[in-house]
């Protein structure tokens, strides 16, 4: 894909978040209707929306794809979208507002004692939904 590509960003598809069949989140992904580059953004149901002082989307960097991290202990979850590739460390706040950082060897694995760790692939999940609760 050409860094210099201008482009022109289209409505692509969604990714439904859930929790006991609960609607938590959606994933709206766009792409570019030049170069098909994948943008995404994230919006949480029920939690009010605050502008980030930026414009525009989230380019992926080259070789990344966009992934829900999810965190999960005890009945207590927190996720967020990030730009990743397998086999390459995320850095991320876990469940508690602590720093972590872990890597995953494969998509849609858990890992993690306490806390279990899950990386789930966007592009794998388009039109489709995914509940938390069935972890």
């Amino acid at each position: 894909m050409d860094k210099k590509c201008n482009h022109v960003i289209t409505y692509y598809n969604a990714v439904n978040f859930l929790n006991k069949g609960e609607m938590v989140a959606v994933a709206d992904v766009y792409h570019c209707r030049i170069c098909k580059k994948l943008f995404a953004d994230l919006r949480r149901i029920g939690v009010p929306f605050i502008l980030e002082p930026k414009l525009g989307f989230d380019e992926l960097e080259d070789n990344n794809d966009w992934f829900l991290l999810v965190c999960y202990s005890n009945g207590k979850y927190t996720y967020n979208l990030v730009q990743s590739e397998i086999g390459k460390k995320i850095k991320h706040i876990c469940i508690g507002g602590i720093e972590r950082e872990v890597e995953f060897v494969k998509e849609d694995d858990f890992f993690g004692d306490e806390i279990k760790h899950r990386l789930i692939r966007l592009r794998k999940y388009l039109g489709k939904a995914i509940d938390f609760y069935y972890f």
